[in-house]
């Protein structure tokens, strides 16, 4: 059911999946402040909470062309059975599988309404709101030129940049302003390949000294907004960085395979991961904190990471080939009848 990629893309998508687990693994980690473990997990936080920003660049870069805004009926069909359908089941069988192991209750229906939303899951609703929009966004974002583009990226960052600055000395309005946060990423994916090479070559230096600036405001400001954790301009300068950097990686072969197996099943990493990990870390499993005083951190994460996307792998495949089975019963069913 994916759509073949460009290896390019198949790697920012591997990347952040990848970020997505370890940034839920970094969580579990302890480290006294300001020694040398905080230093190391306080940068992997910061790096592996680019993940969000990046599958939403994706999201915008695949899903705001031009042919989507001529047929939406057709594009929201195939985003019913790409994003809606997989999330329900994985969704159904995680919830299963965690009031039955771990004994909590609670009926799926109302999680499906309220809890969710508060989990991880949020990114799925998100989504949902912003696949909606992307027929109706692509017929406004494919009118306008390049500058003008930018012209609007940069006022919303401006925007950002205020509000952020207006939370740290403790005054919040209350509200937002339109584009802000997750739509600003998921529109600037639709023409973020189109800026020239040089800008961005600036753009990944710019990204570079905002990964460092924040690193400096954890340790010197640490009550000021999480740094790159954030919707300010540094995080979003961040993010873009590593989006055009990881793009040059050059892979050998066979990682390719690897690369592109995990970017085509990234999703069901994502549906699963968390409730991998909720039960590693739970008394029922604890698999992860029999592990960790074993193994020492770097090695543990490195178990953890494998084991959680290697277990998120095999439910996410057997899933899609279920859905997969589905789609093609209902397809027959509607051509004989």
């Amino acid at each position: 059911m994916a759509q073949k990629r460009e290896m390019k893309y198949e790697t920012v998508r591997a990347a952040a999946i990848l970020f997505v687990v370890l940034m839920h693994l970094c969580a579990h980690i302890t480290a006294e402040p300001y020694g040398i473990k905080w230093w190391i997990k306080t940068s992997l936080v910061l790096f592996s909470s680019t993940c969000n920003g990046m599958f939403f660049l994706l999201s915008g870069r695949f899903n705001l062309a031009e042919k989507n805004a001529e047929y939406p009926l057709s594009f929201y069909k195939r985003r019913v059975w790409s994003v809606i359908v997989p999330f329900i089941i994985a969704s159904a069988v995680c919830f299963v599988w965690e009031r039955t192991l771990l004994g909590e209750e609670g009926g799926y229906l109302n999680a499906l309404i309220e809890v969710f939303p508060n989990t991880h899951f949020w990114f799925v609703y998100e989504l949902t709101g912003l696949l909606f929009w992307a027929p109706f966004i692509s017929r406004m974002v494919n009118a306008l030129d390049l500058n003008k583009k930018l012209i609007l990226t940069a006022g919303v960052l401006v925007c950002q940049a205020t509000f952020v600055f207006l939370k740290d000395i403790g005054i919040y309005p209350g509200y937002e302003l339109p584009l802000m946060g997750w739509p600003l990423f998921f529109i600037v994916g639709s023409f973020a390949d189109q800026i020239s090479e040089r800008w961005k070559n600036i753009i990944t230096v710019i990204g570079a000294v905002c990964f460092f600036v924040s690193m400096l405001q954890m340790r010197i400001f640490p009550d000021s907004s999480q740094g790159l954790q954030d919707m300010s301009p540094k995080y979003f300068f961040f993010v873009l960085a590593l989006y055009y950097w990881i793009q040059k990686i050059m892979l050998p072969k066979p990682a390719e395979k690897v690369v592109s197996y995990m970017a085509e099943n990234s999703y069901y990493v994502y549906l699963f991961h968390n409730t991998v990990i909720t039960l590693f870390f739970s008394d029922v499993v604890g698999i992860y904190d029999y592990l960790m005083p074993k193994t020492g951190t770097v090695l543990f994460l490195i178990i953890s990471v494998l084991a959680c996307i290697t277990i998120s792998l095999i439910c996410g495949t057997i899933i899609d080939k279920m859905i997969d089975s589905i789609h093609q019963l209902l397809g027959s069913f509607g051509e004989n009848k």
